[in-house]
């Protein structure tokens, strides 16, 4: 199991109480940041938080994340992707106020997402942004308190500000006579490194992927046979789709494909690329999965039953092993058909029956082999058939239908 890293530092309010933290890329358990370039570390620290089973959960609870975005982040619209209520967008001190990062900015605000200036150095270039920007943080040691000051009582009622860098108590009670809203520093806490075990989509996969977003028109049916092959991408995409509090699960790739967009599927396909590790792989138990939903798929086409399902249910009956969490949390997380949910949970229905199938397979258990092919009213040589075809299923000729 591949291991990721982020850091998250609080931040407190004028009575001390944790509103949310900044989250910052990390390599390893070393507490610097390391020689990265800022994309990279934008889309890791995203994927590490954003994309994971237990990720809110886990890493920033029932607060919000500030997360820094440089500037081709920003005008791409890359924090498009992520739920509104948990994130705030940092705009880093080294973007330059162009009118392409205004017209950014200004989008991202009509969707509804907290924008704020990160270590911010007032010049007259950024009067113009500031009717958009919800949040203002000074890095104390740089900027002089009584600058800072004067901006305070000229826009702090409708701008929040956030003094950073405050490691003693007499600089925080300081800070918080000149009006700072939020405070953040060495004083509160140090960052802190949250460990996480990653599932890391399979290099080749992210390469075929880029290559199908890069075409000037979208093959939906391409990109539904990549994202049906590798457990990790479609797990991020469901992942992805689903936070979006959907009336009603999303239930088949080509459905979550069609509700993103083009543009949202580049956007999400480059996230992922740019957060995939180059020396990552396809790992024994990703091909288990892949070989549980191409069974559960032939098998579901045997029996006229809908086969997107079945091949979720087979795609995701391994996530608890690959993520080292309760499905409770997985499912929190993820949206599917209560068929689905019941047939990995609890084994029920006819696709949890296929599920048990499939199982009684991998262990060679025959006699429950015989009992099942019977409750299915299934012939043995075709659920035979169906088991030896699944160990194949890295054909490609096979790949393209598995979504369907």
């Amino acid at each position: 199991m591949d291991k990721s890293f982020v850091a998250r530092q609080p931040i407190l309010d004028r009575e001390e109480k944790l509103i949310g933290y900044e989250l910052l890329f990390r390599e390893g358990l070393n507490n610097a940041f390391p020689d990265i370039d800022p994309v990279r570390a934008t889309s890791k620290v995203l994927s590490n938080v954003y994309f994971k089973s237990d990720s809110y959960e886990h890493v920033i609870q029932d607060k919000v994340g500030y997360v820094n975005f440089p500037y081709q982040s920003l005008v791409t619209l890359v924090p498009a992707l992520l739920p509104k209520e948990k994130i705030v967008i940092e705009v880093l001190e080294d973007c330059k106020p162009t009118d392409e990062l205004l017209v950014a900015i200004k989008h991202l605000k009509s969707l509804g997402y907290t924008i704020a200036l990160d270590d911010f150095v007032p010049t007259p270039e950024w009067k113009r942004f500031l009717r958009f920007i919800d949040i203002i943080k000074f890095d104390i040691s740089v900027i002089p308190l009584n600058k800072a000051a004067n901006l305070i009582k000229k826009l702090g009622e409708r701008i929040s500000f956030v003094a950073e860098r405050v490691e003693t108590r007499e600089q925080f009670l300081q800070c918080k006579e000149l009006g700072f809203h939020y405070f953040q520093g060495y004083y509160f806490a140090k960052p802190e490194i949250i460990e996480q075990k990653a599932i890391s989509a399979s290099q080749l996969s992210v390469i075929k992927l880029c290559q199908e977003v890069a075409k000037e028109e979208i093959q939906i049916k391409r990109l539904e046979a990549l994202f049906a092959t590798d457990v990790a991408l479609s797990y991020k995409l469901f992942r992805y789709v689903n936070s979006s509090n959907l009336s009603a699960p999303i239930r088949s790739f080509r459905q979550a494909l069609a509700y993103l967009g083009e543009n949202k599927i580049r956007l999400f396909v480059s996230l992922v690329a740019l957060s995939s590790d180059s020396e990552s792989g396809p790992k024994p138990i990703y091909h288990m999965a892949i070989q549980r939903a191409y069974f559960c798929t032939l098998i579901a086409k045997e029996l006229n039953l809908a086969r997107s399902d079945a091949y979720i249910v087979g795609l995701f009956s391994l996530l608890d092993s690959i993520f080292k969490v309760s499905y409770d949390t997985i499912f929190q997380s993820v949206k599917v058909s209560d068929l689905v949910t019941e047939a990995i949970l609890e084994h029920k229905g006819v696709l949890g029956t296929v599920l048990r199938l499939v199982e009684s397979y991998e262990k060679a258990d025959w006699d429950s082999i015989t009992s099942l092919n019977e409750e299915l009213q299934l012939c043995p040589h075709v659920s035979s058939r169906c088991f030896t075809s699944s160990l194949r299923w890295e054909q490609p000729s096979d790949k393209a239908s598995l979504a369907a």
